[in-house]
């Protein structure tokens, strides 16, 4: 049997059995079907895309097939326009082509920034009832637009805590068992940040400040461990009671010498100015309004020792927001909180989260903020060894030369690089 060499044309192309590559969810320029390219607008669609009356004009024999559908409220898309900028058909050739008027291509342009590009203060987010936000401002307007609603957003969450039964399962709201899991990945997550930006915090006096302290959870069981003073600013009094009754007795085994206590809101409170080495925040700052919480971590930033950090623990949603209004709290996104960190100067050094809570539960995060920009330190990878050719430079000396030319008493000699 006659071998048959590669051209012939019996042989299969050398990419034949290749894989061709597909791009999934990667935007319009990188559809195959279109080559690679936004999709053609039509001539008929750009020559009647001309504004009248305030409303977008279309092709002529799409006219009546659009305008059976209710605009949509706050942009002028149809239905069909709307999923043609959800699937990234048509935009980038309308903007280019017709260069804005300002109907049918801007509003594309518009529901495009929001939908595909998802920018941080456009997250949409809902309530407990239900209806839906466009965006932060919008939802904040609302509730605390003026004087008025905002002490009526804070006076409803004080009297949601204050009908609470001061335990640890009323804090938690019913969900006691899982304050000894929180306390247990709070403490790793507390110890990292120690050795990474206090090497010597063993051998300094610490000075910590627990800012919604409640009845005194996490300064009981973690931070007096750790510290040597601890003040606690809570807004009931009824807790602040119980966390005196609990903390009066001295702590055996501990740094602990002196514990303050502070009846303030969060939001009027003031840290003195470089007193604190940590600053613990936790499942308090929801209900706190985005200036409130940003000129609070302003506040706290000047509170901060050198090299001192703060710790924020909280709920996260999936995306944008979820107002619950029994309690008056926001449960912002982590691109929320990171916004909020950046507005008030700060720096996210580590990020954790939460784990082996109930599934039925928000998730929680762990973010360690710094004043200052740090970088990171890279850890080696235990165990692995090192190539000796890649790592080892070996140089030999020279010894004395024989009759034959050969050279005597070589020695190698082993450098690192």
């Amino acid at each position: 049997m006659a071998l048959v060499k590669r051209g012939d044309w019996c042989m299969p192309p050398p990419n034949y059995r290749r894989k061709r590559k597909v791009w999934r969810n990667k935007g319009p320029s990188r559809l195959w079907r279109y080559g690679g390219r936004t999709a053609p607008v039509p001539d008929s669609f750009v020559n009647n895309a001309t504004c009248t009356s305030g409303r977008p004009a279309y092709p002529q024999f799409l006219n009546g097939f659009f305008l059976q559908f209710p605009m949509l409220s706050g942009t002028d898309l149809c239905p069909f326009g709307k999923a043609m900028v959800q699937n990234g058909v048509f935009l980038r050739g309308l903007r280019n082509r017709i260069g804005g008027p300002t109907c049918f291509p801007q509003a594309l342009c518009d529901k495009k920034k929001q939908v595909c590009e998802g920018g941080a203060r456009r997250e949409e987010g809902l309530d407990s009832d239900g209806n839906t936000f466009i965006t932060r401002e919008v939802m904040w307007e609302l509730y605390t637009g003026d004087e008025e609603s905002r002490d009526e957003w804070y006076t409803k969450g004080m009297n949601f805590w204050s009908d609470v039964d001061a335990s640890v399962n009323g804090v938690l709201c019913g969900y006691g068992r899982i304050s000894s899991r929180d306390l247990m990945d709070s403490h790793k997550f507390l110890m990292d940040c120690f050795k990474s930006l206090k090497p010597d915090w063993h051998e300094t006096r610490v000075v910590a400040l627990d800012c919604g302290a409640g009845i005194g959870r996490v300064t009981k069981n973690l931070l007096v461990h750790h510290c040597d003073e601890v003040d606690l600013v809570e807004p009931i009094e009824r807790f602040l009671e119980v966390a005196r009754r609990d903390l009066h007795f001295d702590f055996m085994g501990t740094k602990l010498r002196n514990v303050n206590y502070f009846h303030y809101l969060l939001q009027d409170f003031v840290p003195p100015a470089e007193r604190y080495d940590l600053i613990w925040i936790q499942w308090c700052v929801g209900h706190l309004t985005d200036i409130d919480l940003v000129e609070f971590l302003q506040r706290a930033k000047l509170g901060l020792k050198p090299g001192g950090f703060i710790i924020l623990k909280e709920n996260i949603s999936k995306s944008g927001f979820v107002l619950d209004k029994e309690d008056a709290s926001v449960t912002r996104s982590d691109r929320y909180f990171r916004d909020l960190f950046q507005e008030a100067g700060l720096y996210v050094y580590k990020n954790r989260k939460q784990t082996a809570f109930p599934r039925e539960l928000f998730e929680v995060h762990m973010y360690c903020l710094t004043a200052e920009f740090k970088k990171k330190k890279r850890k080696s990878k235990k165990g692995k060894k090192e190539s000796k050719f890649g790592n080892i430079k070996r140089n030999f000396t020279v010894g004395e030369r024989d009759q034959s030319g050969r050279t005597k008493g070589l020695k190698p000699v082993q450098r690192w690089r």
